[in-house]
C-alpha cells in the first residue's frame, strides 16, 4: 500500500518571470519482499540479496522546483530546473537491510522564439547515493548473504553479525536535451530528443573494496501532433548497461593496506528497447485514447567459460479515460487505466548451465520466479478518483484514490500483484 501526500505551487514573480515547486512524500508499506538489497531493484547490477522474504517500509521526499525567464516579444528565453529526492528502506525481518538513499538534478535551459515555433536547449547533471547496511535482531549463528553479480549469478558468503557487509553505489550521469515546439492555434507540434550517458560505481565499505561499476547510455525521442482536440504521438527509447568486475589485489603500501586495481572483466551487458504509439482525444467533460507498445530486453551474462543470454519481448494495448463530474459545487475526477500484454520472447529459460567459476552459483529459485513474471500474459487495471474537497482563495485541496491490479493469466499465471495509494494534493 502507498500513502502520500502532495503539493504543487506556481507563482508569477514578474510578467517575464514566473517560477513552480513541486513537494511530494510517499511512504510504501510492501509484504514479503526479498532478494535484491536496493531502493530501485534492478537499478545496478551488482547488489546484495537474500531469501528471506518480509514486510519493508519506505519513505519517499521528492521536491521539484524550476523557473522560466520568457521576455515580452523577447527572442530569447532562459530557466532551469532541479529535482531532489531522498529516501529510506528498511526491512522488518532478519536479515534487516537499511537503506539511505539521495539524489538530485540540475537542468539549465535557454530557448529562442522564432515566429511561431520555440526552441530549446538544455544540459542536465544528475547525482545518485545510496548506503546499504545489514543487522539483525536474532541469535549470533553465521547466516549466508548473497553477492549477485549480474541478475541471478554471483557468491554466497557466510557471514557472522560483526561482519556483516556494507556498500555504497554512487552513480553520475549526464544529459542533453533539444526541444522543439510549434503552435498557431488549432495546430501544434511537438519534437523533443533526449541523450544521456553516465557511470557507477559499487564500493564494500568496509574493506573499502571496489565491488563493480557500470557505464550506461540512452537515447529517448518523441513526436507528438495535436490538431483541435486529437492527439498523436510517436515515442522511442533505447538504453545499454555494460558491467564491469575489477581485477584488484591487497597490497600494504608502508602503512595500511588497499585494494589496487589491475584491469577489469566484462561481466554483464543488457539492453532495452522500448516503441509507444498513442492517440487521445481531448472533451469537455474529460479525455480518452488508445496506445499500443513494444519493447525488448536483453541480458547477457559473462561467466568465463560459460555464458549466459536471454532475450524478452511483448506487445502491449492501452487504453485509458477521464471524466470531469461537477459534484455538489466541487469536482469529482475519474480515470480508468487498462493494459493487456502479450508475451512474444523466442527463446525459454536457459536450463544447461554446467561449468561455472569455482566459488560463484546460479539462483535457480529466483531465476524462475523472475522469467516467469518477465513472460506472462498479464492484464493490468488501474482506477483512480480524485476530489476537489475544498477551495479557499488560491489553494486547492483534493482527495486522491487509486488501485493497481496485475492479473497474470495463460502460461505462467499466478504472478499477480496489487497495491492500493492513498493521498492528499495540495495546489496554491
Amino acid at each position: 500500500s502507498v500513502h502520500s501526500v502532495k503539493a504543487v505551487g506556481r507563482t508569477a514573480i514578474k510578467d517575464n518571470l514566473s517560477a513552480g515547486g513541486e513537494f511530494v512524500y510517499k511512504y510504501y508499506d510492501r509484504r514479503e519482499q526479498c532478494w535484491s538489497m536496493l531502493t530501485f531493484a534492478q537499478s545496478n547490477p551488482f547488489f546484495l540479496a537474500d531469501n528471506q522474504p518480509g514486510n519493508q517500509v519506505s519513505e519517499f521526499y521528492a521536491l521539484k522546483c524550476n523557473i522560466l525567464y520568457k521576455p515580452i516579444d523577447g527572442l530569447f528565453r532562459m530557466g532551469g530546473e532541479c529535482h531532489f529526492l531522498a529516501a529510506s528502506t528498511a526491512k522488518q525481518k532478519d536479515i534487516r537491510n537499511k537503506n539511505v538513499y539521495s539524489s538530485y538534478t540540475i537542468r539549465p535551459m535557454l530557448g529562442m522564439k522564432i515566429r511561431k515555433s520555440v526552441v530549446m536547449l538544455a544540459y542536465g547533471y544528475s547525482s545518485v547515493a545510496e548506503d546499504v547496511s545489514i543487522s539483525r535482531f536474532g541469535n549470533d549463528k553465521t547466516i549466508w548473504i548473497n553477492s549477485v553479480e549480474a541478475l541471478w549469478f554471483g557468491q554466497r558468503q557466510p557471514y557472522s553479525s560483526a561482519q556483516f557487509p556494507s556498500r555504497r553505489y554512487d552513480q553520475k550521469r549526464h544529459s542533453g536535451l533539444l526541444n522543439v515546439e510549434y503552435d498557431n492555434g488549432d495546430f501544434s507540434l511537438n519534437g523533443e530528443l533526449l541523450l544521456y550517458g553516465g557511470e557507477s560505481e559499487v564500493r564494500q565499505r568496509t574493506e573499502d573494496k571496489r565491488v563493480g561499476f557500470t557505464h550506461d547510455k540512452g537515447v529517448r525521442g518523441l513526436l507528438s501532433v495535436q490538431l483541435s482536440r486529437h492527439k498523436l504521438s510517436v515515442e522511442l527509447s533505447s538504453n545499454a548497461v555494460v558491467g564491469f568486475k575489477p581485477i584488484q589485489r591487497r597490497e600494504y603500501n608502508g602503512n595500511a593496506y588497499h585494494y589496487v586495481q589491475y584491469g577489469k572483466v566484462r561481466r554483464s551487458e543488457s539492453t532495452y528497447g522500448d516503441v509507444l504509439i498513442s492517440y487521445r482525444k481531448q472533451q469537455e467533460s474529460g479525455y480518452w485514447g488508445l496506445s499500443f507498445g513494444q519493447c525488448t530486453k536483453t541480458d547477457r551474462m559473462l561467466f568465463y567459460p560459460t555464458k549466459f543470454s536471454s532475450r524478452r519481448s511483448n506487445v502491449s494495448l492501452h487504453a485509458n479515460g477521464a471524466l470531469f463530474l461537477p459534484l455538489y459545487n466541487q469536482l469529482l475526477t475519474t480515470k480508468l487505466n487498462l493494459k493487456y500484454v502479450i508475451d512474444t520472447s523466442d527463446n525459454e529459460m536457459l536450463t544447461n548451465i554446467h561449468i561455472l567459476p569455482q566459488g560463484y552459483y546460479l539462483e535457480q529459485a529466483a531465476m524462475q520466479a523472475q522469467y516467469e513474471y518477465e513472460t506472462s500474459d498479464y492484464i493490468a487495471i488501474s482506477p483512480h478518483l480524485s476530489w476537489l474537497m475544498k477551495s479557499k482563495g488560491h489553494l486547492l485541496v483534493s482527495l486522491q484514490i487509486g488501485y493497481e491490479g496485475r492479473f497474470s493469466v495463460g502460461k505462467h499465471s499466478g504472478h499477480s500483484r496489487h497495491g492500493v495509494d492513498v493521498g492528499l494534493k495540495f495546489n496554491m
